[in-house]
């Protein structure tokens, strides 16, 4: 397959992979379904499915605190990324090098009242070194990078949208 045959949720595994990261926790919703059906189709990362995306975030950090390795979670948008800020919170104080990966709205629909949009960016902001909203496939790579090298030099919490 060629680089530019891949999904961007195909090149954020590949790049993950090369972070050592081995697994992935979090609850499947309908803005991240890409991430989860590419998850399905390889075998370098696994997808650990929790029941409350608190505890994917609390798990991330927990694997980030032991290992040292970069902890990855993931939720839907709205409520979904909102979950996540307990685990995060937990991981911001230990100093836990942990990425949130989030879904979003469509990009013509981020600051309207599309239904569950909240400002990701701006509710991350208390525990996130870095957070950006990736809205180019073309910036997949240079984001994703800038995520896992903030959190893994500073022992951060970052997070892409």
């Amino acid at each position: 397959m060629k680089k530019t045959d891949q999904t961007v949720a195909e090149l954020m595994l590949d790049q993950l992979s090369l972070f050592g990261v081995k697994r992935i926790y979090g609850v499947v919703g309908d803005t991240i379904i890409g991430l989860i059906d590419a998850l399905a189709k390889q075998n370098k990362i696994q997808f650990i499915a929790v029941k409350h995306e608190s505890t994917a975030a609390f798990m991330a950090s927990a694997e980030a605190k032991l290992t040292g390795k970069l902890g990855v979670c993931t939720a839907t948008m709205g409520p979904g990324a909102a979950n996540l800020l307990n685990g995060l919170g937990d991981a911001y104080a230990d100093k836990a090098p942990v990425l949130a990966i989030t879904g979003q709205a469509p990009s013509d629909k981020i600051g309207t009242e599309f239904p569950q949009y909240v400002d990701q960016q701006e509710l991350m902001k208390p525990f996130a070194s870095y957070s950006a909203n990736l809205a180019s496939p073309d910036a997949t790579v240079e984001l994703l990078q800038k995520a896992a090298q903030t959190s893994l030099g500073q022992r951060a919490v970052t997070h892409l949208s």
